[in-house]
């Protein structure tokens, strides 16, 4: 039987990353990105524009929600493998929404 959920989640995760790179061509790329929506986490690896080594992302939980057409994520508890880079995440990205772009929010909505 196939797993529905992993599908989703693999689907979702390409479809983020593909997305994420065009909006950050000029400042790196998205490396590996997965999606677990059992665990409501992401895990991002991005190597930034002249950095040698690609940094770690994770949202230890998140939250996707719905206004009108609009689809928004809420993020909570991330960290990552710099320590600079977390305490930056944790003032401007914890707990704080931001919309879905419109690409992604349409499949999105095939899948939810």
């Amino acid at each position: 039987m196939v797993d529905l959920t992993n599908l989703k989640d693999r689907t979702l995760s390409f479809t983020a990353r593909e997305a994420i790179n065009l909006y950050l061509k000029d400042l790196g790329k998205v490396l590996q990105l997965k999606i677990d929506s059992k665990r409501n986490s992401i895990e991002v690896e991005v190597l930034l524009a002249g950095e040698e080594k690609p940094i770690e992302l994770t949202i230890g939980r998140y939250e996707i929600c719905r206004e009108g057409e609009k689809y928004y994520i809420v993020v909570g508890e991330i960290g990552s493998s710099r320590r600079w880079i977390t305490a930056l995440a944790r003032r401007y990205l914890e707990g704080h929404r931001f919309e879905i772009p419109e690409n992604l929010a349409r499949i999105l909505q095939l899948l939810t």
